[in-house]
């Protein structure tokens, strides 16, 4: 995680021509929190107009269960509100907990991909169709019998986060 904040274009999804045109228009916004000179989270925004997207978030995993990422939102909504220039912070798609608890409305999207009408396509489309419906019925499923809060949280890394064992352990000595 930390080439990630040392390299140039966040690991090369933005162009360092990008971010610095993004600067000089005041249209970019970083935030790193540091424990003293140890960088520990960062997130990069980009402007839209009136929204501020939050767009690219890491934190160094050995200091995950003071939950960093969550800090340095805090700290960003407290710097937004101090500027005073943007309407929304815009936290993307997705259903994860922090969207959830800092979110004040929510905004339906869609994604819409023209294909041209060719079988490949149709199938494509079809089998798409058919194993998000399978999704859905499965994260119904797993939450009528209590599994899915418990299965998301392993698939993403996150029942044991690290320094968790050692605090368990600590408690029970």
């Amino acid at each position: 995680w930390a080439v990630k904040i040392g390299g140039g274009g966040f690991a090369g999804r933005v162009p360092e021509a990008q971010l610095m045109k993004l600067a000089h228009e005041r249209a970019a916004r970083g935030f790193v929190l540091f424990d003293h000179e140890r960088p520990i989270a960062y997130v990069f925004c980009h402007a839209q107009s009136e929204n501020l997207l939050y767009e690219y978030i890491a934190y160094d995993e050995t200091y995950a269960k003071w939950s960093p990422g969550t800090v340095l939102l805090y700290l960003l909504v407290e710097s937004l509100f101090r500027e005073q220039r943007f309407e929304r912070l815009d936290l993307g798609e997705g259903t994860l907990g922090y969207k959830s608890f800092f979110a004040t409305d929510a905004t339906p999207c869609v994604r819409v991909i023209y294909f041209r009408r060719r079988l490949r396509y149709v199938i494509l489309v079809f089998a798409h169709l058919g194993l998000a419906r399978a999704s859905i019925a499965m994260g119904g499923l797993l939450r009528t019998v209590g599994m899915k809060t418990k299965l998301k949280r392993l698939m993403m890394g996150k029942a044991r986060r690290p320094g968790q064992e050692l605090e368990r352990s600590a408690k029970a000595a």
